[in-house]
């Protein structure tokens, strides 16, 4: 035999000798095989699914309205197909609102940005259809009339645009000027006789403009046709309201209807005036946002089983929809909550445009609160009731 053969019999019986014997490399591979194992035996034994996660699961499906109905108008810039995807239909809603309770509707819809005219057309659209179903408040996302923010293109507003443009190479500018709108102004005026022709009580979300000032605003206009209410967003975002927007500092106020008292929020204010609610004997929030960020998921979840039951008012939130699949994370997530922070009606998706609509009973005003539930006493801080 060769030196070359018994050198490569050496390495064959060298290289079997040592795949036989337990290195610490494969004792390591071994242990960490062993120890998932064990996560997923503890996960499925001794840590069962949440109660979140229970409650989820078990969401009894409201009734929901897709915008592959001939009435919905679909995101000119795409055409794809938006029909539902495994989602739960409920294909009627009872005749008669229950007693105590009342019927609303959740509109995620999909703003085009800077297309006021045709995102004034689809929340019309959606107007009537809850009208339809007998709703008797409808709200929508965040500045939905002009378009809160484009940012799969990064289109934002700006007080100034060709500044803001130079300034940001991220993103481009648009002036907000000629999309803001006084209050009362010629789109209030109009949704006000749509309000009072539908007998319906709509939330609705725009950008106002008040001297040399401009506000993510929100008006709910009564179904006698007359705004009862407004709100401006308080806490804002840096990246899309940092050039355009100013933060309103004034009392929050809310506004006593023939079946609730109400309130109004957008986007993260709730955060902070939950507690304030509560003060003031609220029965319905109307939250109005355009969500932005990897862990909203996991923010909603944990915050609206405190905040419906701290405030001790049912929730109805909009957020932004999307006809197509976003780059990235913030759309979908619409959702109806009870007084006592039940999770009465879910949009997970982010494709597509929905309306949810769904009863809510305010006679539970007087049940307990849960015990994880209850804010903390030494903080009016809602961050610090989860964290």
């Amino acid at each position: 035999m060769s030196q070359t053969g018994k050198k490569n019999d050496k390495i064959s019986i060298l290289i079997s000798s040592e795949l036989n014997q337990p290195t610490p490399r494969r004792k390591g591979a071994l242990w960490i095989i062993l120890f998932s194992l064990l996560l997923v035996l503890l996960r499925i034994f001794v840590f069962p699914a949440s109660q979140e996660d229970k409650k989820l699961s078990s969401t009894p499906p409201a009734y929901k309205v897709t915008d592959n109905e001939p009435l919905f108008h679909k995101n000119s810039q795409n055409d794809t197909d938006t029909s539902e995807k495994n989602a739960p239909v409920r294909e009627s809603l009872p005749a008669d609102v229950p007693e105590n309770a009342i019927r609303v509707a959740s509109a995620q819809i999909a703003p085009i940005f800077n297309k006021p005219e045709e995102n004034m057309k689809k929340i019309a659209a959606f107007c009537k259809k809850a009208a339809q179903l007998k709703a008797k408040f409808i709200v929508f996302p965040e500045a939905a009339l002009p378009g809160y923010a484009d940012l799969d293109n990064w289109n934002l507003w700006a007080t100034d645009a060709q500044t803001a443009t130079k300034a940001h190479e991220f993103a481009d500018f648009f002036p907000v000027k000629p999309a803001a709108q006084p209050i009362p102004g010629k789109a209030t005026e109009l949704f006000c006789k749509l309000a009072q022709e539908l007998k319906l009580y709509i939330a609705l979300p725009l950008i106002e403009q008040d001297k040399d000032n401009f506000y993510s605003s929100l008006v709910l206009i009564s179904e006698e046709g007359k705004i009862i209410l407004k709100y401006r967003k308080r806490k804002l975002w840096a990246i899309a309201d940092m050039n355009w927007a100013s933060p309103d500092e004034s009392e929050m106020q809310v506004a006593q209807t023939p079946y609730a008292r109400v309130g109004l929020s957008i986007s993260y204010d709730l955060d902070q005036t939950y507690l304030l609610f509560k003060e003031k004997k609220t029965d319905l929030i109307l939250h109005s946002a355009a969500f932005f960020g990897k862990k909203l998921e996991k923010w909603i979840n944990a915050k609206y089983r405190n905040f419906a039951p701290a405030s001790n008012s049912a929730i109805v939130l909009a957020n932004w929809g999307s006809n197509f699949t976003p780059e990235w994370s913030g759309y979908g997530l619409s959702r109806i909550c009870s007084r006592q922070g039940k999770l009465l009606a879910a949009e997970g998706e982010s494709e597509g445009e929905f309306l949810l609509v769904q009863d809510v009973p305010l006679n539970d005003a007087k049940e307990p609160m849960p015990a994880e539930n209850k804010p903390s006493e030494k903080t009016d801080d809602a961050r610090k009731i989860t964290e």
